[in-house]
């Protein structure tokens, strides 16, 4: 399991969501023949990949053999400010069913969340779950039209968490960073095409604002703000939305 997996799976676990399932003896291998006895232990994704009914799928031949669990914690601060906080964090109703949460610093806001208002609470400890306070890297990707036809994409990244840290000799909020929680700065590197496009992607730690959306287009040469309130609408006629890239680099590999 990744690093980032632990954060949410604290809570769940905490609240009755996740329970130990016997684990995959190692040394076993899961194929196209056999995947679906161990279906449980798989994200939608692999499944999906496995089931075959869309263009990206496993190949015939494919093998996955289980190693021995190898733990991934995530940083002693985080622990350490989960332990420090807990209990500060709260959830203010807006009506409606809506909650804000009030009092929150770092660490996991609700570390053994319960009623009332469990799956909020849940839901909190998600979205703040564990980010390094700064990311860089490149992420690769192919889209494919109806037809068939391959465009492979290579977009660099630099992601910034400007409060609620929990990385060892930086401040829980980052001087400077005047409300804001998550900056995403993504630069298209490839298709030549449409090199040097940059899109930047600015979450305020104040839910109740609207994320800022700003796209620079260097066939106009000039940047452009986009609208927020589609935030699920699909990017350039993939499958892929302004959401995903907070979620994507929330959840660094």
């Amino acid at each position: 399991m990744k690093s980032i997996g632990w954060a949410i799976l604290l809570s769940l676990v905490a609240a009755g969501m996740v329970h130990a399932d016997p684990p995959i003896p190692p040394g076993t291998k899961i194929t196209v023949q056999n995947w679906r006895q161990y279906q449980d232990y798989m994200p939608e994704g692999m499944k999906q990949l496995f089931m075959g009914n869309y263009t990206w799928k496993m190949p015939s031949d494919a093998v996955i053999e289980i190693g021995a669990t190898q733990p991934v914690h995530l940083p002693p601060k985080f622990y350490q400010d989960t332990e420090k906080y807990a209990g500060q964090a709260k959830l203010r109703p807006l009506g409606e069913n809506r909650f804000l949460i009030d009092g929150y610093v770092a660490g996991i806001p609700f570390p053994e969340p319960k009623e009332p208002n469990r799956g909020e609470k849940i839901l909190y400890d998600t979205w703040y779950r564990y980010q390094t306070w700064v990311e860089t890297g490149q992420v690769g990707n192919a889209e494919i039209d109806r037809y068939g036809n391959v465009t492979n994409a290579v977009i660099s990244e630099v992601n910034f968490k400007l409060t609620h840290i929990s990385d060892a000799g930086v401040p829980t909020t980052y001087p400077g960073s005047a409300g804001i929680f998550t900056v995403a700065n993504l630069v298209v590197v490839q298709p030549e095409q449409s090199k040097y496009t940059t899109n930047l992607v600015i979450v305020p730690d104040d839910l109740t604002k609207d994320q800022e959306n700003y796209v620079f287009l260097p066939s106009l040469r000039r940047s452009l703000r986009l609208s927020t309130v589609a935030r699920c609408s699909p990017l350039v006629g993939g499958d892929y939305a302004p959401d995903d890239i907070n979620l994507d680099f929330r959840f660094p590999s």
